[in-house]
């Protein structure tokens, strides 16, 4: 059957759809379809594959946010802040601001300048950079480079 996209039905086909957690041709979207555990934690992996797949093509970009990847996954802020914590333990702005830290550790190794590390990872100041990295490794960036 083909619905809609402007119905609720047809929301929920097309989300599901591009989760591929079930074929458009389907009705397991119905209430009373329970999703058995397996089906569950591979719909998260996808999901979690989603959230990086979008993170690693944004998080230069200093406008990227939670607003910013909800929007890109198609789902609301509140939703993808329930899948954060139920998959990372994390809230998403977190989620976004380890994978910058994580992409700055990187380019650390490279030798790069801390200023051109903290712009090209999605900061917009290098002070509020250095603040984040050292409260998440515990030293300011310029004696990780040391070290």
């Amino acid at each position: 059957m083909i619905y809609s996209k402007y119905s609720l039905k047809g929301f929920i086909v097309s989300l599901y759809s591009r989760l591929n957690i079930f074929d458009a041709n389907t009705t397991s979207f119905l209430p009373g379809i329970n999703i058995d555990k397996q089906e569950a934690l591979e719909s998260n992996k996808r999901l979690e594959l989603l959230i990086f797949k979008v993170i690693e093509i944004n998080y230069s970009d200093h406008k990227f946010n939670v607003s910013s990847l909800s929007e890109h996954l198609g789902i609301s802020t509140r939703h993808l802040q329930r899948k954060c914590f139920e998959i990372y333990n994390l809230s998403p702005k977190k989620v976004i601001l380890n994978y910058r830290l994580e992409k700055a550790v990187n380019l650390l190794h490279e030798k790069k300048l801390v200023k051109v590390i903290a712009y090209s990872t999605g900061f917009t100041s290098d002070s509020y950079f250095c603040q984040c990295f050292k409260k998440q490794f515990k030293q300011s960036p310029s004696n990780y480079i040391k070290h």
